[in-house]
């Protein structure tokens, strides 16, 4: 019997969804913290906010900590800690303590997900495998900073809700890139015409376009949102 072998990318993109099931795990809790530990609304929602808040305030520095570790130590360690910390969260008999917790959730999360992406990429793309564009898609967000670091040169999308598009778009233009609709029509947030190409430079863009002959694709332009009065 041929030995089953598990696929490398599946193994990071299972561990990084364990890690996000910490963000908003508690919520469904609340009422009976409050219940048992008098937890006060305040505690209540600095605890929910802890993972968030560890991100905003130490996303950098956890980045060059996971990048020193390197990416599997970094995961493994933040498996750890996470597991650690829910753990003792469990068994916790003061609000100062669950929230120390969950601070300690907060930096697990960081160390499993900063590296996760580059992971997914590296594994992906051992000779052999032929797997890394499906893994990537899985790992949803990593397209903009791949493009941004020069590693592809456009993206093509068509879903384009502005909560999955817009932060990245506005780093791709910083940098010299263009966004634009499949009619040729530059990218706006509040708009909801399907189909999207961002590419490192306008001759890139226009190559892509022509290429896949994207004008044929393009959603009637009843789709898009008109702009309102006085706006452009």
């Amino acid at each position: 019997m041929p030995a089953t072998t598990v696929e490398p990318a599946l193994v990071v993109i299972v561990g990084g969804v364990c890690a996000a099931l910490h963000v908003g795990k508690l919520a469904p809790a609340i009422a009976m913290l409050q219940a048992t530990l008098g937890v006060t609304l305040l505690q209540a929602g600095f605890l929910l906010s802890a993972v968030q808040l560890a991100g905003m305030w130490l996303g950098l520095a956890f980045g060059m900590l996971a990048d020193g570790l390197g990416g599997r130590r970094s995961m493994a360690l933040g498996l750890a800690l996470l597991a650690a910390a829910s753990a003792g969260g469990a068994l916790a008999g003061s609000v100062g303590t669950l929230m120390a917790l969950r601070v300690a959730e907060g930096f697990g999360f960081l160390l499993v997900v900063l590296p996760a992406p580059g992971l997914v990429a590296d594994v992906g793309a051992r000779p052999g495998t032929g797997r890394i564009a499906l893994a990537e898609t899985v790992w949803s967000g990593h397209e903009y900073a791949r493009l941004a670091l020069g590693d592809v040169d456009a993206i093509l999308a068509w879903r384009t809700m502005p909560w999955d598009h817009a932060p990245g778009v506005a780093i791709v233009r910083e940098l010299g890139g263009v966004a634009r609709r499949l009619d040729g029509s530059d990218y706006r947030a509040d708009g909801v015409a399907r189909g999207l190409l961002v590419a490192a430079d306008d001759a890139i863009a226009g190559r892509v376009a022509a290429l896949l002959d994207l004008a044929s694709l393009a959603p009637a332009s009843t789709d898009a949102v008109t702009p309102g009065p006085g706006r452009p």
